[in-house]
C-alpha cells in the first residue's frame, strides 16, 4: 500500500505547481483564473500573457507530468502501473490544486508529459496528434478531447494495465471531456478563441 500512496503523493505534488498562476502573478500581478478563459493553463496564458509566456507554461505543465512518472518508475521498477497512477495524480493535481482552492487547468499538457514518461513513442505521437488537429481545426480543445478519449484504450490495449487502472483511465477521460465541454459549446456558438486569432499580430 505504501508504494501506491507514495506514487500518488509525488504525482499530486508535482501537479499542484501551477505555472500559469505563478507567471500571471510574476508578470502582470494578476490571478490568471480571473482573466481570459479563466483557466490556469497554457492556452489561457497565451491569450492573457502572450505566446512566449504561454510556451513557458506549456513546457512547465508538460514537465510536471513527465517527472513524477519517471521518478516513480525509478523507485518502483517492478510495479509499472504505479507510474501511471503517479501520472493520473499529477493531472488531477493540475486540475484540482489544493493550494489554489482546487481551481486549476484542464490537464492536457500534463497528460502529454505523462504519456511521454510512460512510453516515448506514444508521447511523441500524442504531441504530434495534438499539434496537427489543433492546426487543422484551429482549436486546441478538439485535439485535447481526442487525447482524453484515447487514454482508456492506451491503458488497456497498449500498456496492458490491470482493470483497476483502466477504470482509472476511464474516470480521467470522463473528467477531461467534461472540463472541455464549455469549449465545445463556445466552438458551436462561434465564441471560442481559435489558434489563428491568438497568433495573429496585434494592430
Amino acid at each position: 500500500m505504501i508504494p501506491y500512496i507514495v506514487a500518488v503523493l509525488i504525482g499530486y505534488a508535482f501537479g499542484c505547481i501551477q505555472m500559469a498562476y505563478i507567471l500571471g502573478k510574476a508578470v502582470r500581478r494578476i490571478d490568471i483564473r480571473q482573466h481570459g478563459t479563466t483557466n490556469a493553463g497554457a492556452s489561457n496564458a497565451v491569450i492573457v500573457l502572450g505566446w512566449k509566456y504561454g510556451v513557458i507554461v506549456g513546457v512547465g505543465d508538460y514537465v510536471k507530468g513527465l517527472l513524477p512518472v519517471l521518478i516513480v518508475r525509478a523507485l518502483y521498477p517492478e510495479l509499472p502501473p504505479l507510474a501511471f497512477a503517479a501520472g493520473v495524480a499529477a493531472i488531477l493535481g493540475h486540475i484540482f490544486p489544493a493550494p489554489l482552492g482546487f481551481r486549476g487547468g484542464k490537464g492536457i499538457a500534463t497528460l502529454l508529459g505523462v504519456l511521454l514518461g510512460l512510453n516515448f513513442w506514444v508521447g511523441l505521437v500524442a504531441l504530434l496528434f495534438l499539434i496537427v488537429v489543433t492546426v487543422l481545426s484551429d482549436f486546441v480543445a478538439i485535439g485535447s478531447i481526442g487525447l482524453y478519449l484515447a487514454l482508456p484504450f492506451l491503458a488497456w490495449l497498449l500498456f496492458h494495465y490491470p482493470a483497476v487502472y483502466v477504470a482509472l483511465a476511464v474516470g480521467l477521460m470522463l473528467l477531461g471531456v467534461y472540463k472541455h465541454f464549455s469549449n465545445v459549446k463556445k466552438i458551436v456558438n462561434k465564441q471560442e478563441v481559435g489558434l489563428r486569432a491568438v497568433m495573429r499580430p496585434k494592430q
